[in-house]
């Protein structure tokens, strides 16, 4: 008897667990597709190309700076019209600011290209770390450079107002004494997220 009561209890069960098999899969399907949607229209702009050219006498660099932003960003995130102001930092110091750059007419659901120069002397780079960012630059990491990157945009979410900032991958670039000019390898585009 105590026999025939276990495998009551074991066929019960056994004809339970198939029951529960579809809701628990239904429901961790839903919890991964959410997320994976969440992940894919998470807001981001790609650095498509950047230049950054030291010159001499009086010494000086010239930082260009190309983003790519993706056709679900601007009109909804970005506004259509406003100003672009990017930051490069260098082992944890901001040692260059553009100036508000102001882009206009893009249109919504449109990805589109957007361009920051700047030209900073070697005091404005230097600031007041007492330390020759320059000189440390260009001697020391001849081989390539690694920067951090920060850009504000005009936030345009509905009931927000004000900066939306965007931090962004770390920055290699490779570093051409020849030129004197460091640039981004080839399909190592780094990507910038709302932080």
């Amino acid at each position: 008897m105590p026999n025939d009561k276990s495998c009551c209890i074991r066929l019960r069960l056994a004809l339970k667990e198939p029951a529960l098999v579809v809701p628990v899969c239904v429901s961790l399907f839903t919890v991964l597709y959410i997320w994976g949607v969440l992940y894919m229209t998470r807001p981001k702009v790609i650095i498509a190309s950047m230049n950054f050219t030291i010159t001499e006498i009086p010494t000086s660099a010239k930082w260009d700076l190309l983003i790519r932003t993706p056709q679900n960003l601007p009109g909804y995130y970005i506004c259509l019209e406003g100003d672009l102001q990017a930051f490069l930092i260098y082992k944890k110091v901001i040692v260059a600011t553009s100036d508000p750059q102001r882009y206009q007419n893009l249109k919504p659901n449109w990805p589109h290209l957007l361009k920051v120069s700047v030209v900073a002397s070697e005091k404005d780079i230097n600031g007041t770390n007492e330390k020759n960012i320059l000189d440390d630059i260009v001697i020391k990491e001849r081989a390539e450079v690694r920067f951090g990157l920060r850009m504000d945009f005009p936030d345009c979410r509905e009931k927000n107002t004000g900066i939306m900032s965007f931090a962004c991958d770390e920055v290699v670039l490779q570093f051409d004494s020849g030129s004197r000019t460091m640039t981004i390898p080839t399909s190592k585009n780094p990507t910038c997220y709302l932080s």
